[in-house]
Protein backbone atom coordinates (compact mmCIF):
# COMPACT_ATOMS: atom_id res chain seq x y z
CA UNK A 1 0.00 0.00 0.00
CA UNK A 2 0.78 3.31 -0.66
CA UNK A 3 1.20 5.77 2.58
CA UNK A 4 1.77 9.65 1.36
CA UNK A 5 1.36 12.93 3.34
CA UNK A 6 1.17 16.59 1.85
CA UNK A 7 2.09 19.78 3.39
CA UNK A 8 2.99 23.12 2.85
CA UNK A 9 5.81 25.10 5.13
CA UNK A 10 4.98 28.79 6.13
CA UNK A 11 8.48 29.67 7.59
CA UNK A 12 11.07 30.81 4.92
CA UNK A 13 13.45 31.45 7.53
CA UNK A 14 13.73 27.67 9.14
CA UNK A 15 12.23 26.10 5.60
CA UNK A 16 15.61 24.74 4.81
CA UNK A 17 16.09 23.47 7.97
CA UNK A 18 13.11 21.82 8.48
CA UNK A 19 13.80 20.28 4.83
CA UNK A 20 17.27 19.04 6.50
CA UNK A 21 15.53 17.69 8.98
CA UNK A 22 13.23 15.56 7.33
CA UNK A 23 15.27 14.66 4.35
CA UNK A 24 17.84 13.41 6.81
CA UNK A 25 16.14 12.73 10.24
CA UNK A 26 12.60 12.12 9.54
CA UNK A 27 12.74 9.38 6.41
CA UNK A 28 15.96 7.48 7.82
CA UNK A 29 13.36 7.24 10.68
CA UNK A 30 10.41 6.32 9.28
CA UNK A 31 12.42 3.46 6.70
CA UNK A 32 13.48 1.78 10.09
CA UNK A 33 9.64 0.90 11.34
CA UNK A 34 8.85 -2.57 10.67
CA UNK A 35 6.20 -2.43 7.66
CA UNK A 36 7.85 0.71 5.98
CA UNK A 37 9.47 -0.77 2.85
CA UNK A 38 10.27 2.21 0.48
CA UNK A 39 10.29 6.41 1.65
CA UNK A 40 10.71 9.37 -1.04
CA UNK A 41 10.21 13.12 -0.59
CA UNK A 42 8.77 15.21 -3.55
CA UNK A 43 8.31 18.86 -4.16
CA UNK A 44 5.35 20.21 -6.34
CA UNK A 45 6.56 22.17 -9.11
CA UNK A 46 3.16 22.63 -10.08
CA UNK A 47 0.49 25.32 -8.28
CA UNK A 48 -2.41 24.60 -6.86
CA UNK A 49 -1.43 21.84 -3.99
CA UNK A 50 0.49 21.16 -0.94
CA UNK A 51 4.66 21.63 -1.72
CA UNK A 52 5.79 18.53 -0.34
CA UNK A 53 5.36 15.12 -0.95
CA UNK A 54 6.29 12.43 1.36
CA UNK A 55 5.62 8.76 -0.52
CA UNK A 56 5.52 5.49 1.46
CA UNK A 57 5.27 1.80 0.55
CA UNK A 58 4.04 0.34 3.70
CA UNK A 59 2.09 -2.83 4.63
CA UNK A 60 -0.81 -1.17 5.81
CA UNK A 61 -2.99 0.76 8.27
CA UNK A 62 -1.68 -1.51 11.19
CA UNK A 63 1.78 -0.10 10.70
CA UNK A 64 0.99 3.38 11.50
CA UNK A 65 -0.96 2.32 14.42
CA UNK A 66 1.94 0.98 15.69
CA UNK A 67 3.51 1.13 18.68
CA UNK A 68 6.93 1.30 16.40
CA UNK A 69 5.76 3.79 14.31
CA UNK A 70 4.68 6.09 17.07
CA UNK A 71 8.47 5.50 18.77
CA UNK A 72 10.92 5.91 15.69
CA UNK A 73 8.42 7.64 13.60
CA UNK A 74 10.54 10.81 12.78
CA UNK A 75 11.39 12.60 16.12
CA UNK A 76 10.40 15.76 17.49
CA UNK A 77 7.93 17.58 15.26
CA UNK A 78 7.31 20.04 18.44
CA UNK A 79 9.49 22.92 17.05
CA UNK A 80 8.21 22.99 13.06
CA UNK A 81 4.32 21.91 13.93
CA UNK A 82 3.46 25.63 14.12
CA UNK A 83 4.72 26.66 10.22
CA UNK A 84 3.13 23.53 8.92
CA UNK A 85 0.28 24.22 6.89
CA UNK A 86 -2.03 22.31 4.22
CA UNK A 87 -1.51 19.05 5.69
CA UNK A 88 -2.91 15.74 4.78
CA UNK A 89 -2.58 11.66 5.02
CA UNK A 90 -3.91 8.74 2.78
CA UNK A 91 -3.83 5.48 2.57
CA UNK A 92 -4.05 4.10 -1.18
CA UNK A 93 -4.66 0.71 -2.22
CA UNK A 94 -3.74 -0.13 -6.00
CA UNK A 95 0.14 -0.05 -5.57
CA UNK A 96 2.33 -2.48 -3.60
CA UNK A 97 5.62 -0.21 -4.32
CA UNK A 98 5.84 3.69 -4.87
CA UNK A 99 7.60 4.23 -8.31
CA UNK A 100 11.60 5.27 -7.92
CA UNK A 101 11.59 8.49 -9.08
CA UNK A 102 15.47 9.14 -10.34
CA UNK A 103 17.23 12.10 -10.63
CA UNK A 104 16.21 14.13 -13.82
CA UNK A 105 12.93 12.24 -13.28
CA UNK A 106 9.18 13.90 -12.39
CA UNK A 107 6.49 12.02 -10.80
CA UNK A 108 3.24 13.34 -12.03
CA UNK A 109 0.00 12.70 -10.31
CA UNK A 110 -3.50 13.31 -12.11
CA UNK A 111 -6.72 13.16 -9.34
CA UNK A 112 -9.41 13.64 -12.47
CA UNK A 113 -8.83 9.64 -13.94
CA UNK A 114 -6.25 8.63 -16.25
CA UNK A 115 -6.84 10.25 -19.39
CA UNK A 116 -4.31 13.68 -18.93
CA UNK A 117 -1.61 11.00 -18.70
CA UNK A 118 -2.52 8.66 -21.33
CA UNK A 119 -2.82 12.00 -23.80
CA UNK A 120 0.94 12.40 -22.60
CA UNK A 121 2.17 9.18 -23.50
CA UNK A 122 2.49 7.67 -20.24
CA UNK A 123 1.31 4.71 -19.08
CA UNK A 124 -0.43 5.68 -15.40
CA UNK A 125 -1.29 3.64 -12.35
CA UNK A 126 -4.15 4.11 -10.21
CA UNK A 127 -4.10 3.52 -6.63
CA UNK A 128 -7.39 3.91 -4.61
CA UNK A 129 -7.54 5.33 -0.93
CA UNK A 130 -8.53 2.72 1.96
CA UNK A 131 -7.67 5.00 4.86
CA UNK A 132 -7.18 8.05 7.03
CA UNK A 133 -8.52 11.14 4.80
CA UNK A 134 -9.63 9.12 1.85
CA UNK A 135 -9.22 12.06 -0.30
CA UNK A 136 -8.70 12.32 -3.27
CA UNK A 137 -10.58 9.08 -3.36
CA UNK A 138 -8.50 7.81 -6.34
CA UNK A 139 -5.04 9.17 -8.31
CA UNK A 140 -2.93 7.90 -11.01
CA UNK A 141 0.28 8.36 -11.10
CA UNK A 142 3.12 7.87 -13.98
CA UNK A 143 6.81 8.95 -14.10
CA UNK A 144 8.06 11.16 -16.52
CA UNK A 145 11.04 10.63 -18.32
CA UNK A 146 13.78 13.55 -17.83
CA UNK A 147 13.31 13.27 -22.29
CA UNK A 148 9.78 14.36 -22.16
CA UNK A 149 9.08 18.39 -22.13
CA UNK A 150 6.27 19.33 -20.26
CA UNK A 151 5.93 23.17 -18.53
CA UNK A 152 4.14 22.37 -15.15
CA UNK A 153 1.52 25.35 -16.31
CA UNK A 154 0.23 23.53 -19.29
CA UNK A 155 -1.26 20.78 -16.60
CA UNK A 156 -4.59 20.49 -16.54
CA UNK A 157 -6.65 21.14 -12.93
CA UNK A 158 -6.09 18.39 -10.50
CA UNK A 159 -2.96 16.95 -12.44
CA UNK A 160 0.71 17.84 -10.67
CA UNK A 161 3.94 17.84 -11.12
CA UNK A 162 6.65 16.78 -8.27
CA UNK A 163 10.54 16.17 -8.58
CA UNK A 164 12.25 14.02 -6.14
CA UNK A 165 13.99 16.30 -3.75
CA UNK A 166 15.37 12.59 -1.98
CA UNK A 167 16.51 9.23 -3.41
CA UNK A 168 13.90 6.47 -2.71
CA UNK A 169 14.73 4.72 0.73
CA UNK A 170 14.73 0.89 1.13
CA UNK A 171 14.30 -1.20 4.54
CA UNK A 172 16.17 -3.87 5.14
CA UNK A 173 17.71 -5.38 2.10
CA UNK A 174 15.57 -3.75 -0.46
CA UNK A 175 13.50 -7.36 -1.33
CA UNK A 176 10.18 -7.31 -1.96
CA UNK A 177 8.40 -8.90 0.89
CA UNK A 178 5.55 -11.44 0.39
CA UNK A 179 1.92 -10.16 0.19
CA UNK A 180 0.69 -9.72 3.76
CA UNK A 181 -1.75 -12.13 5.39
CA UNK A 182 0.09 -15.70 3.90
CA UNK A 183 -2.60 -17.87 5.16
CA UNK A 184 -5.23 -15.58 4.26
CA UNK A 185 -7.57 -16.83 1.40
CA UNK A 186 -10.12 -15.09 -0.62
CA UNK A 187 -12.20 -16.98 -3.52
CA UNK A 188 -14.21 -15.10 -5.90
CA UNK A 189 -16.98 -16.13 -8.31
CA UNK A 190 -18.55 -14.02 -10.78
CA UNK A 191 -21.46 -16.05 -12.76
CA UNK A 192 -22.35 -13.64 -15.85
CA UNK A 193 -24.93 -14.58 -18.17
CA UNK A 194 -23.55 -16.80 -21.24
CA UNK A 195 -24.72 -14.31 -23.84
CA UNK A 196 -23.05 -10.85 -21.92
CA UNK A 197 -19.71 -12.80 -21.39
CA UNK A 198 -17.34 -9.87 -21.80
CA UNK A 199 -14.28 -10.27 -23.78
CA UNK A 200 -11.23 -11.70 -22.26
CA UNK A 201 -8.93 -8.25 -22.58
CA UNK A 202 -12.27 -6.82 -20.39
CA UNK A 203 -12.01 -10.19 -17.92
CA UNK A 204 -8.21 -10.02 -17.90
CA UNK A 205 -8.95 -6.07 -16.54
CA UNK A 206 -11.67 -7.32 -14.18
CA UNK A 207 -9.24 -10.36 -12.72
CA UNK A 208 -6.42 -7.55 -12.59
CA UNK A 209 -8.79 -5.26 -10.52
CA UNK A 210 -10.71 -8.12 -8.22
CA UNK A 211 -7.06 -9.39 -7.26
CA UNK A 212 -6.10 -6.06 -6.01
CA UNK A 213 -9.25 -5.54 -4.27
CA UNK A 214 -8.49 -8.82 -2.62
CA UNK A 215 -5.19 -8.11 -1.29
CA UNK A 216 -5.15 -4.33 -0.72
CA UNK A 217 -8.51 -4.74 0.93
CA UNK A 218 -9.16 -7.99 2.23
CA UNK A 219 -5.59 -8.68 2.83
CA UNK A 220 -5.30 -12.20 1.29
CA UNK A 221 -2.02 -13.47 0.03
CA UNK A 222 -2.04 -13.36 -3.44
CA UNK A 223 -1.09 -16.59 -4.01
CA UNK A 224 -4.24 -17.43 -2.40
CA UNK A 225 -6.67 -15.42 -4.55
CA UNK A 226 -8.44 -17.39 -6.98
CA UNK A 227 -10.69 -15.27 -9.11
CA UNK A 228 -13.18 -17.48 -11.54
CA UNK A 229 -15.77 -16.57 -14.06
CA UNK A 230 -18.09 -19.21 -14.76
CA UNK A 231 -20.86 -18.64 -18.29
CA UNK A 232 -24.53 -19.14 -16.22
CA UNK A 233 -27.56 -20.39 -18.46
CA UNK A 234 -29.96 -17.51 -16.70
CA UNK A 235 -33.46 -18.79 -15.70
CA UNK A 236 -34.50 -14.82 -14.09
CA UNK A 237 -32.56 -11.86 -12.02
CA UNK A 238 -29.88 -10.17 -12.75
CA UNK A 239 -27.25 -11.20 -15.46
CA UNK A 240 -24.40 -11.12 -12.86
CA UNK A 241 -23.99 -12.75 -9.75
CA UNK A 242 -21.25 -12.24 -7.43
CA UNK A 243 -20.50 -14.15 -4.57
CA UNK A 244 -17.01 -13.82 -2.52
CA UNK A 245 -16.51 -16.87 0.17
CA UNK A 246 -13.31 -16.12 3.07
CA UNK A 247 -11.68 -16.63 6.41
CA UNK A 248 -13.53 -14.28 9.05
CA UNK A 249 -11.13 -12.45 10.53
CA UNK A 250 -11.09 -9.42 13.12
CA UNK A 251 -10.10 -6.86 10.42
CA UNK A 252 -12.63 -7.75 8.08
CA UNK A 253 -15.40 -5.65 9.91
CA UNK A 254 -18.70 -4.75 8.04
CA UNK A 255 -17.56 -1.40 7.08
CA UNK A 256 -14.13 -3.38 5.31
CA UNK A 257 -16.59 -5.81 3.76
CA UNK A 258 -19.10 -2.47 2.54
CA UNK A 259 -16.16 -1.00 1.03
CA UNK A 260 -15.12 -4.69 -0.63
CA UNK A 261 -18.66 -5.00 -2.05
CA UNK A 262 -18.75 -1.07 -3.58
CA UNK A 263 -15.43 -1.04 -5.09
CA UNK A 264 -16.32 -4.95 -6.46
CA UNK A 265 -19.23 -3.19 -7.79
CA UNK A 266 -17.62 -0.48 -9.70
CA UNK A 267 -15.12 -3.13 -11.62
CA UNK A 268 -17.74 -5.13 -12.67
CA UNK A 269 -19.68 -2.11 -14.38
CA UNK A 270 -16.70 -0.58 -15.52
CA UNK A 271 -15.03 -3.58 -17.27
CA UNK A 272 -17.66 -5.91 -18.03
CA UNK A 273 -20.66 -3.51 -18.40
CA UNK A 274 -22.68 -5.43 -15.89
CA UNK A 275 -24.61 -4.22 -12.67
CA UNK A 276 -24.12 -7.83 -10.71
CA UNK A 277 -25.32 -9.20 -7.43
CA UNK A 278 -22.83 -9.34 -4.74
CA UNK A 279 -22.84 -11.30 -1.83
CA UNK A 280 -20.60 -12.26 0.78
CA UNK A 281 -19.71 -15.43 2.83
CA UNK A 282 -17.53 -15.47 5.65
CA UNK A 283 -16.61 -18.61 7.43
CA UNK A 284 -15.21 -19.02 11.04
CA UNK A 285 -11.31 -21.01 10.74
CA UNK A 286 -12.60 -24.17 12.41
CA UNK A 287 -15.55 -25.06 10.39
CA UNK A 288 -13.44 -25.05 7.20
CA UNK A 289 -11.62 -28.13 5.12
CA UNK A 290 -9.70 -27.82 2.40
CA UNK A 291 -7.19 -29.34 0.17
CA UNK A 292 -4.84 -28.10 -2.81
Amino acid sequence: MIYTVECSFADPVSEAQWNDFYSLEKLPALISVSGFHTSQRFKAISAGCPVYLAMHSIDGLAVLESDEYRQKGGGNFARWQQYITDWHRNLYGGLERAPVIGEGEYLIVSAVGPEPLIEMGLTPEQMWAVALEKCPENRWLAKLDSAISLGANTLPKNVHLYAPMTAQLTGGNGAVPQTQGRNRHAYLTIFIQAQKMPPEANLAELTERCTRLCTDVLQAALDNVHVIYVAARQGRGHPAYAQIKYRLEPFRTPSVMDDFMARLDEAIKRHAGLTARIRCFGYPADTLYARN
